[in-house]
């Protein structure tokens, strides 16, 4: 079914997925943070979703350490049985796929057929041409190199968007030192006279 949660224990949180809404089609791009095909497969599906923000709404997992083996091998247990075997040998990064409203994820593959299956479902060369110009060129080894790691609209808008264990580690260090510093206003409050604070 569409939008199930990952069956990784490792990644399970950060990888947490709603059910699709009907009527419209998620496009998920799974994979590692610094790669060039990653981040241009990352860029066409925000511009798909900005350009049509009503029908498309994006979804997207980068991890370093648990994308391989274990986020790819849980997504790819949510296929089909025939597309389990299509994409057994899919070892690369990205892993991108689609889910619509109860149904299971159809996957895509990698940039590369992500950009055919753009090219093919979006024809309007007017409205399309930021969508086709993206499909249609090359990532570039050096400016696309570290992926835009904000999370997709299916994340933030139904408050499923996580942040990264470090981001989490130093909030947490800095929360412990505001409290602590709490803790010991009432003394520095009753200081003697003239004596000062040290910022």
């Amino acid at each position: 079914m569409g939008g199930s949660a990952s069956k990784t224990s490792k990644t399970s949180k950060t990888a947490a997925r709603t059910p699709v809404a009907d009527g419209v089609t998620r496009i998920c791009v799974s994979g590692w943070p610094m790669s060039h095909h990653t981040s241009r497969a990352a860029k066409i599906a925000r511009k798909i979703v900005s350009t049509y923000p009503e029908k498309y709404e994006s979804w997207f997992y980068f991890d370093l350490k648990g994308f391989r083996p274990g986020f790819l091998a849980s997504i790819k247990s949510e296929l089909s049985d025939e597309q389990q075997k299509d994409f057994e040998s899919h070892k690369t990064s990205p892993f991108c796929w689609i889910e619509t409203y109860n149904s299971k994820p159809f996957a895509i593959g990698g940039r590369d057929k992500l950009c055919e299956w753009a090219i093919e479902t979006f024809k309007d060369e007017k409205k399309d041409d930021g969508i086709l110009s993206l499909c249609k060129s090359e990532p570039s080894l050096l400016s696309e190199a570290f992926v835009d790691k904000t999370p997709g609209t299916a994340q933030t808008e139904l408050g499923t968007d996580e942040k990264d264990p470090e981001t989490i580690k130093t909030e947490q260090v800095t929360s412990k030192t505001e409290a602590e510093t709490d803790e010991k206003e009432p003394a520095t409050a009753e200081s003697e006279p003239g004596s000062s604070k040290t910022e």
